[in-house]
């Protein structure tokens, strides 16, 4: 724990935790979780991710979790943002009905990165939230944003009304950069075919829109690069892999794009979405 707070390597020490009574392991990091500093908590939460991910008994996995989620309503915002993106890391089988809960009642009203909670929900298919989301985007107490994350919310766990009305939103737009960075990565996390075949869409037009992976270049490009890098690892038997820097795996993008474009061509109707995963 000293060594991760001040930044060096834990390797050594994290190889042997795993031979560790992992209750006694558990319970130690559960009392950093509460220290007076926010760094220590920051460190100790951390920590408490990196068990969670190594831990083999359900249990065991399931408390770390918990302590993740009752994380997520301290002080410190970097603090909440951080547990909340270690939830979406898990399974989402980990999640019990009172985790969900806990969690459903958070996106009752605006949170410490109230649309990552919003999103959380959504994935982990919190369909009794449904009502409520309906309820506040009719009543526009909360701002754009956070009526349009409900919608892509309830679009993951299902609603056709949902999907259409994004659908149509999407549709309206001219695809450019702020689409591409801000819009489709929500399109990506509802799952959803209509949704996915507009995306596929994009892939397929010759309009350049969108600025080069070069800053230092002002040509614009046709977005479908970073598109299909973006739902690569999301459509089952995609033709092109990704790498970890979230770079296609390929010498040659135009090639890459080919042969992306002929897939589609032939795989239109019958492609698979993985749904596993935030």
């Amino acid at each position: 724990f000293t060594k991760y707070l001040h930044g060096e390597s834990t390797g050594d020490i994290s190889d042997q935790q795993q031979k560790w009574d992992k209750k006694k392991v558990n319970k130690a990091v559960e009392q950093c979780t509460v220290d007076s500093s926010a760094n220590k908590r920051y460190a100790a939460y951390k920590l408490v991710n990196y068990l969670g991910h190594h831990f083999t008994a359900p249990e065991l996995q399931s408390e770390t979790v918990k302590l993740l989620i009752t994380g997520c309503n301290d002080k410190d915002a970097g603090i909440v943002r951080s547990n909340l993106n270690s939830l979406a890391t898990f399974d989402a089988k980990i999640f019990t009905a009172e985790m969900k809960y806990i969690l459903s009642e958070m996106a009752k009203k605006p949170h410490t990165h109230y649309q990552m909670v919003i999103k959380i929900c959504g994935w982990l298919q919190t369909t009794d939230l449904i009502y409520n989301f309906r309820q506040m985007i009719a009543d526009q107490k909360i701002n754009i944003r956070d009526r349009w994350t409900m919608r892509v919310a309830m679009a993951r766990m299902g609603e056709a009304d949902m999907i259409d009305y994004i659908l149509q939103k999407v549709k309206g737009s001219k695809v450019n950069d702020d689409i591409v960075y801000e819009i489709i990565p929500d399109l990506v996390y509802t799952r959803q075919k209509a949704l996915f075949d507009y995306m596929l869409e994009c892939i397929e037009s010759d309009e350049k829109n969108c600025g080069a992976s070069n800053p230092d270049s002002h040509v614009k490009v046709v977005c479908g690069y970073r598109i299909m890098e973006m739902i690569a690892p999301y459509i089952e038997n995609f033709p092109v892999k990704i790498k970890a820097s979230g770079d296609i795996d390929t010498k040659d993008y135009d090639k890459a794009l080919l042969d992306v474009r002929n897939w589609i061509k032939q795989n239109r109707e019958t492609y698979g979405i993985k749904k596993e995963g935030f």
